[in-house]
Parts: structure tokens; sequence; C-alpha cells
């Protein structure tokens, strides 16, 4: 399509091609076409996709603005308000890929490399897939290289929420979701200031989504997969805020966030173990 000069609204379209692929490629290996999982159980799909937003926006949005701005300037309003989000924050990718990334891929690839080893190879083929809209004048103004990096940092997050959801869609379309609100987000945080950084902004969004990548890789204790054991994964985005925070009280700088906003969820006891099975 982007070969053709059609309009990149179109592009949402092509969008479908893992799952499309995850699909044909499950129905000739089984007979049948139920190549992901929707449903787990509810408690897991919820606290996961809060876990995935949540480290999302901590990652791509709050951490930059509070390394780049000033935060007395910075509008945190923004966090709240539902401008942010339109028709591509669902159709411009979410629905189209995740099926196949997160939903298909990735337990397969899990069981073959581990955690870390597929996310690393998930991330490539992401960033591979998306090689053509390189192409587009004004899709994006990072370089290649940290387009790689952001996706590496990304994949990480997605991979931990994808994993305490047992690998369902639902958890994936909303993390990805998430990170389609970022440019949004962040336009909102700035409005009232500017960042002040000696090195391209999209580089500030790599490093930060590296950091809190390197820190679930750390914190994660279960060898098989990138969960924390029972519900420390619950609260993890809420002890990384919670250290983030006081830093900067000690600096002088007050941001009080209510303790109704921490992220917790119910969620099944640590020794229930994944399984990949999508019968």
């Amino acid at each position: 399509m982007i070969l053709f000069h059609a309009p990149i609204e179109l592009t949402a379209v092509a969008s479908f091609g893992p799952t499309l692929a995850a699909l044909s490629t499950h129905r000739l290996a089984t007979g049948n076409y139920r190549a992901f999982r929707i449903y787990t159980t509810w408690p897991r799909i919820v606290g996961a996709s809060i876990c995935g937003i949540a480290l999302v926006v901590f990652a791509y949005v709050v951490l930059p603005g509070l390394t780049t701005g000033d935060p007395h300037k910075l509008n945190w309003g923004i966090l709240a308000s539902v401008a942010v989000y339109n028709y591509s924050t669902l159709v411009g990718g979410p629905l189209g890929e995740e099926p196949g990334w997160r939903g298909y891929a990735l337990p397969r690839l899990e069981e073959q490399f581990g955690p870390v080893g597929a996310t690393l190879l998930l991330a490539l083929l992401w960033a591979a897939w998306h090689l053509p809209l390189f192409l587009v004048t004004g899709w994006t103004t990072s370089p290649l290289w940290t387009f790689v990096l952001i996706l590496v940092g990304l994949s990480v997050i997605m991979t931990h929420a994808a994993n305490v959801a047992r690998f369902s869609v639902v958890t994936a379309i909303a993390t990805h979701a998430a990170f389609n609100t970022v440019s949004r987000f962040l336009a909102g945080l700035f409005i009232h200031t500017q960042p002040s950084v000696h090195i391209p902004f999209e580089l500030v969004l790599a490093l930060c989504g590296l950091a809190v990548a390197l820190v679930l890789i750390v914190m994660t204790r279960k060898p098989d997969t990138m969960e924390l054991p029972g519900a420390e994964q619950a609260c993890l985005f809420s002890r990384i805020a919670e250290a983030v925070l006081e830093y900067y009280r000690d600096e002088g700088v007050v941001v009080r966030i209510p303790a109704t906003t921490r992220f917790k969820a119910a969620l099944p006891k640590a020794h229930e173990q994944s399984n990949h099975s999508f019968g």
C-alpha cells in the first residue's frame, strides 16, 4: 500500500498481517483457528492490563518528563485526559498486530528461547515489520536504530504484561494501545514548557524504556516466565514510581499521588504455572 502511495490510514488494514499469518499457520499445523487466547481469567487480564499500561506511561511519558523538564511546569493533568485517545489508539496496530505477535508468536518463542531471548527476537521482527513505514514522510522523526531500541524496551514491558495475563491478547492490545498515545501524552505534558536535553528526545524515550525494561528483567525471579512471584508484580509500578517520587521530594519538588491511584490487582497465587496450551 505504501509503495502504491495509498493513504496512510489504509495501513490499518495491512496491520492485520501478523494476525492473519498466525491464523493461517495455526490452521495448517493443527486444523483449527484457535491460534491465540482471548480470555484467561478476568483478575489476570485486568491486573496485567493495568500493570502494562502503567509501565508504558511511566517509562515513555512520566520518566522522560521528569528527566528533561521542570516538574513544576509540566501539565500532569494530561495523564487523566481522554482527549489523547482516538481511533488510531486501537486500529493503528494493536488490534491487527497483537494477536499475531504476543498472542501467537511470543508464547511459542518463549518455549524455545526463554522470555528474554524471545522478547529480543520478537522486538527485531516487530521493527522489521515497520520498515516500510520509514518510507512515509513524517511518520517518525527517529532513526531506525533508535526506533529499534524503543521497541526493545517496549517489548520487555509487553512480555511482562503478557506473561502475567497468561497471554490473553486483551492485555497485549491494551498495552500496545497505551504506547500509541505516548506522543499525545507528551505533547500535553510539555504544553507549558519544553524539554531541556542535549540528545535527541527520541533517544531519551529509548533510554527510559530500556531502564524500566532492565528493572523488570532484574526483578523477575521466575526462570521460565517474565513474571514476578505472587502479587509482587501487581505493585511493581507503585514501587518504581515511589522511588522516583522519593528522589524528587529529596530535591525539594513536591509531587503528590493519592494512595488510591496505586496500581494493585488481585492475582492468582504464585504457584500457578504458565502453560502454552491454546486448545
